[in-house]
């Protein structure tokens, strides 16, 4: 996120990054401490803060941390945590994502960086145009 200035004009701004709200379902109760919700924010983005509900283990069917997003690097599903002998594979829940690519609508890149539109200028550029009615 960037301060807010006087000359700041939404029309024109591009915002490549923002706080999103993540869910961690199933998260083991063990992993639920500070520490181990900092490293999994920070290894999908810059971690922020963790809800009331989290830290109190009112709700214990998912953890859910703050994270500032980077829009071009992508929305990972899942991310695999180590610990010692332990292994886990944690998804990720993404709440009330509004930014989408303005190129095919999805989350998860943005229009420069879009795969579709990259197919769809790919074949308009190999597709040829046919002349066969302008000698008729």
């Amino acid at each position: 996120m960037k301060p807010w200035n006087p000359s700041f004009d939404p029309s024109i701004a591009v915002i490549t990054s923002a706080p999103v709200w993540v869910r961690l379902p199933s998260l083991p109760l063990h992993l639920w401490n500070l520490s181990s919700l900092k490293a999994i924010g920070n290894a999908i983005g810059k971690f922020y803060c963790r809800c009331p509900e989290t830290e109190e283990y009112a709700r214990t069917t998912y953890a859910r941390i703050c994270v500032e997003m980077d829009f071009s690097a992508g929305f990972p599903a899942e991310i695999n945590l180590t610990s010692k002998d332990y292994v886990w594979n944690q998804k990720l829940d993404y709440e009330s994502v509004l930014f989408r690519c303005r190129s095919c609508f999805e989350t998860g890149h943005l229009a420069k960086n879009c795969p579709k539109a990259f197919e769809k200028n790919f074949a308009r550029k190999n597709h040829h145009r046919s002349t066969w009615w302008e000698g008729a």
